[in-house]
Formats: C-alpha cells, sequence, structure tokens
C-alpha cells in the first residue's frame, strides 16, 4: 500500500566556498508496471560556507631596500579563482618615493 520509499545519499561536507551544485539521481525499473522505465530526480547542494575575505598585508621597507612585497590573501578557499585589481594610492609618499603599480592578481 505505500506509494514512496526514501534513498538516503550521503552528502559531504567541505571548507570550499563554492557556487550551488547538483547531481543526477537515476532510476531503471526492472519489475512492476509504469509508464516510465527511467525516472530521473536532481539534487542540488547548496554552499554553506562564507564568501573569501580579501586581505592586503601592511609593510614596513627601508627606503634603500628596491622593492617592498606585499602579500594579498584569502581566508577561505574558493572554487572560483578570486581576481583582485591592485593600484598603488599615494599618501604621504609621492609617485617619487615609489612606482606607480597596477596590475591583476588572481588567487586560483
Amino acid at each position: 500500500g505505500s506509494t514512496s520509499v526514501d534513498v538516503v545519499i550521503p552528502i559531504t561536507d567541505d571548507a570550499i566556498d563554492e557556487p550551488d551544485e547538483t547531481f543526477t539521481v537515476d532510476g531503471t525499473v526492472t519489475s512492476g508496471n509504469t509508464s516510465n522505465t527511467d525516472p530521473s530526480g536532481t539534487v542540488t547542494i547548496t554552499d554553506n560556507d562564507g564568501a573569501p575575505t580579501v586581505t592586503i598585508g601592511d609593510q614596513t621597507v627601508d627606503e634603500g631596500a628596491g622593492t617592498v612585497t606585499v602579500p594579498v590573501s584569502i581566508d577561505t578557499v574558493s572554487a572560483t579563482d578570486v581576481v583582485i585589481d591592485i593600484v598603488t594610492t599615494t599618501g604621504t609618499a609621492g609617485t617619487s618615493d615609489y612606482t606607480e603599480t597596477i596590475t591583476t592578481v588572481t588567487i586560483p
């Protein structure tokens, strides 16, 4: 007298920010009288991880150093590339103190 049963499929929790993902559950009717012999359903997994936060690190550098390396990072792994446009902005140091820099960095 039943009209349904439940199929339990384990879902893996990860720590990666990612878009919603889907997979298909397919069946093949091997016995019984049905109007369709190949039913199918879709499962959508919604992400439960927050989007990453970008940090550009502070640095102190001696005037004679020649260059400074500034770290750019994210706090959460992401399934999609994080692309950041980097632009230097004059503060108390003028453009005679450093070379203006415009670049794009990608954290895969």
